[in-house]
C-alpha cells in the first residue's frame, strides 16, 4: 500500500470514528419511568461537539477545561454507561425539588471504587450518599437522585420495564443540546433549552423581538425584581403555597417593582443600675431593606379591600402586615389597590402590556442565603438574573449568570 492509499485509509477510518464519538446517536429512551410528570433530556454528544469547538475557538478556557478535565474523566470511568440522551426526570405527585436518573453499570469494581473514592456513605443497604446526592445500586441499574424518596417506585417499575413502551428522543428533542418536556394525560408539551455566552434560554418557539428588547430593558435598568403578571401566570404562582387566593381576592392582575438597599437599623434595650433606675440602651445594625410599589387590578376593587381586611392583613393605620419590611401604606381607588413602601417610595412603571417576571441577583441578598446548603449557595452566587415571560403562546426563560473571572 503506497503513502496515499494509507494516508486515505486512516482519514477514512478517523472520519468514522468521529462520526460515531459525537454524532451517532442511539435515540431510544429506555429510562423514562410512567410516573414522570417533567422530562429534561440532555443531547450528550450534542453538547461535546458544543464543548469541544468552545476549546477549540475560545483559548482563554483551554486552562479552565484543563482543572475540570480530571472530574469529567473520573466520571466517565466511574463504571456507569453514560446514553447518548441523559434522561433527568421528575416523579408525579413528589416534591418539585426532586430529580432523578437511571444508569445502566457497566462494571460493579468500578462503580464501588469511584464512589469510595469520592467520599460516598453507605446510610442504607445499596444506597450510598454524598451531601445532597444520592445513589441506589438496583441489580444492574444505578439510580441517581437528589432525594431518595422515588427509589421504591423507580425500583417496581424496572422490575415490569419489559412492559415499558419505550420513548424516543424524537418526541422531546429537535436539534438543541437539552429540552424540558412536560407530560400530561399522554400529551407532551415540549421546551427547548440552548446555553450560551453565560446564559441558559428556555422557550417553546421562536422569542418575539419585543420580549427579547424588554429584557435587554430590564437588563440595563437592574432593578431587583419587576413583574407584570396576568389572571393565569398569577395563579399558577399562588397555586404552590396559597390555592384559591386570586379567585377570593378578585384579582385580574399585578404589576411590581422593587429595589434592595442597606440602611441603619436602631435597635433599643432596656438595662437597670444599682438602684434600678432603667437605663436605655440604643445600638445601630446594617440591615437590608426593599423599596417597593406593587398595583393589584381588580374588576371588584371593593371585594379586593374586603378580603384583605377580613384576612386582617391591613390595618387601621392601612398597612398591610403580612409584608414585614419597613412601613408600608395601601390605597384603593375605581379599579385597583396600591401598595408602597414609605421610607422611599418608588414609582411604578407604565404597563408593558407582556406577561413577566424579572429578578436580579444582590449581594445585598446574601444573608438570606442561610437556608440553603453550601452547594445550593454556590450555584445561586453564580447567577446574575432570571427573566420569565410569556407573550401570545410563546414562553421564555432566560437565566444569566455572572461573568466567570
Amino acid at each position: 500500500m503506497n503513502k496515499k492509499s494509507l494516508f486515505t485509509s486512516l482519514f477514512i477510518a478517523f472520519a468514522i470514528g468521529l462520526y460515531f464519538f459525537l454524532y451517532h446517536r442511539n435515540k431510544t429512551l429506555k429510562f423514562v419511568p410512567d410516573q414522570a410528570d417533567i422530562i429534561v433530556l440532555i443531547d450528550v454528544k450534542k453538547s461535546a461537539r458544543q464543548s469541544l469547538w468552545s476549546l477549540a475557538t475560545e483559548p482563554s478556557n483551554w486552562l479552565k477545561t484543563s482543572k475540570s478535565k480530571s472530574t469529567i474523566s473520573s466520571f466517565r470511568k466511574s463504571g456507569l454507561k453514560i446514553p447518548d440522551f441523559l434522561q433527568v426526570f421528575h416523579l408525579r405527585n413528589t416534591q418539585i425539588t426532586a430529580w432523578y436518573t437511571v444508569l445502566e453499570i457497566d462494571d460493579n469494581k468500578k462503580l464501588f471504587g469511584y464512589l469510595e473514592k469520592h467520599q460516598f456513605i453507605k446510610n442504607e443497604e445499596k444506597i450510598y450518599q454524598k451531601d445532597d446526592l444520592f445513589i441506589h445500586i438496583s441489580g444492574d441499574k444505578c439510580l441517581i437522585g437528589n432525594s431518595k424518596e422515588g427509589f421504591q417506585n423507580l425500583q417496581n417499575w424496572l422490575l415490569k420495564d419489559h412492559l415499558q413502551k419505550y420513548f424516543h428522543a424524537d418526541q422531546f428533542i429537535n436539534n438543541t443540546v437539552a429540552s424540558i418536556s412536560f407530560l400530561d394525560a399522554g400529551k407532551i408539551q415540549n421546551f427547548e433549552i440552548n446555553y450560551q455566552h453565560n446564559q441558559i434560554e428556555i422557550k417553546n418557539s421562536a422569542t418575539s423581538s419585543s420580549l427579547t428588547s424588554l429584557v435587554q430593558k430590564l437588563e440595563q435598568n437592574a432593578p431587583f425584581l419587576e413583574a407584570e403578571l396576568d389572571l393565569k401566570n398569577i395563579s399558577n404562582l399562588t397555586q404552590f403555597y396559597h390555592k384559591g387566593f386570586v379567585d377570593s381576592a378578585h384579582i385580574s392582575g399585578i404589576r411590581a417593582k422593587a429595589n434592595l438597599e442597606k440602611v441603619n437599623d436602631t435597635i433599643i434595650t432596656y438595662t437597670y443600675d444599682d438602684d434600678y433606675n432603667e437605663i436605655e440602651k440604643r445600638s445601630v445594625q446594617k440591615i437590608v431593606q426593599p423599596n417597593y410599589a406593587i398595583v393589584a387590578k381588580s374588576p371588584q376593587p371593593e371585594k379586593t379591600w374586603e378580603y384583605l381586611q377580613n384576612k386582617k392583613w391591613i390595618n387601621a393605620k392601612n398597612q398591610f402586615t403580612i409584608i414585614p419590611f419597613q412601613p408600608n401604606l395601601i390605597s384603593k381607588d375605581q379599579n385597583k389597590s396600591l401598595l408602597q413602601s414609605t421610607r422611599n417610595p418608588i414609582e411604578i412603571n407604565k404597563t408593558q402590556n407582556k406577561n413577566y417576571l424579572f429578578i436580579k441577583n444582590s449581594n445585598l441578598l446574601s444573608s438570606f442565603f442561610s437556608i440553603f446548603n453550601a452547594n445550593e449557595k454556590k450555584i445561586l452566587s453564580k447567577i446574575d438574573y432570571i427573566f420569565y415571560a410569556n407573550h401570545e403562546q410563546v414562553y421564555f426563560v432566560r437565566i444569566k449568570f455572572k461573568p466567570t473571572e
